[in-house]
Parts: structure tokens; C-alpha cells; sequence
């Protein structure tokens, strides 16, 4: 509402304060879990290593923020989970709505995710490409060269 966007400059730090509010309520809660929630969260971890170790060959240091990037082993190099889980998120959210509002959406906000995604794969090189999102949005054509 307009009076909490009044309020909002008034109020410095606040974003901080709530962070650190939801962080210790989140510490709490899971402090207070059983033996049984934290061998699930350690065999997740676990998890997430030994798949690591099976889709990706290098680890590139962060670029900007970013999530780090990797590059896939070449006996994965067409695993869309494997691609999937190394993409950002800003990036899945921009598939995301492609996927959900691609009849909707002007073409220059469809540029501007390719080119987004063109610009992280520098950095990123095991990432979705294009490509991909291409075949999931028009799954009955085969790309153009210029549409890439």
C-alpha cells in the first residue's frame, strides 16, 4: 500500500533486520529437529557431491555474483538434468515464463533472455543453452541458425 512505500525510506536497515529475523527463526527450527531430519539433510549434501562429481568435469570461479559455473563431462554433455541444475536461477526463472507466457510475450523480451543466457554460457559453459529452451518452446520446428 502507499503508506508502507511512505514508510519504507524511513526505515533504514530494515531489510537486514528481517533477514537476520527469518534466519534465526529458520536456526531455531532446525535446531530443534530430530537426529532423523539431519541424516536426511546430510545425505542430501551428499547427494548433491556425488552428482557433482558425475555431470561435471571443472568447477570456474564465481563471474559476477553468479552461481559458479562448471563444464559438463563430454558423457554428459546432452543430460538436461545435468545442464538444468548448474543454471542459475535468474535464468530458470526467465525459461520459466518463457515456457508459461511464449504466446504472450513481445520478441524483444524473448532477445533478452537468449542473450542473457548467451552471455552467462560464457562464463558458465555446462549450463542450458538456447537450444534447449528452443526445442521446449517450439518442439514441432528445428531451429534456424539466426533464431540461435
Amino acid at each position: 500500500s502507499s503508506g508502507i512505500n511512505a514508510e519504507w525510506p524511513l526505515r533504514p536497515g530494515i531489510d537486514f533486520k528481517l533477514y537476520d529475523h527469518f534466519y534465526k527463526k529458520m536456526k531455531k527450527i532446525i535446531s530443534e529437529q530430530d537426529e532423523d531430519f539431519h541424516k536426511e539433510v546430510a545425505k542430501l549434501k551428499q547427494l548433491n557431491v556425488d552428482f557433482s562429481k558425475e555431470c561435471y568435469e571443472k568447477v570456474f570461479p564465481v563471474y559476477n555474483g553468479n552461481k559458479i559455473g562448471h563444464s559438463l563431462r563430454e558423457s554428459h554433455k546432452d543430460n538436461m538434468t545435468c545442464k538444468t541444475l548448474t543454471t542459475d536461477d535468474v535464468t530458470q526463472t526467465h525459461v520459466i515464463g518463457l515456457k508459461q507466457f511464449k504466446d504472450k510475450l513481445p520478441p524483444s523480451d524473448i532477445l533478452m533472455v537468449r542473450n542473457h543466457m548467451q552471455n552467462l554460457k560464457k562464463h558458465n559453459p555446462a549450463m542450458l543453452d538456447w537450444s534447449d529452451v528452443y526445442k521446449v518452446l517450439h518442439p514441432d520446428e528445428s531451429p534456424n541458425k539466426s533464431e540461435l
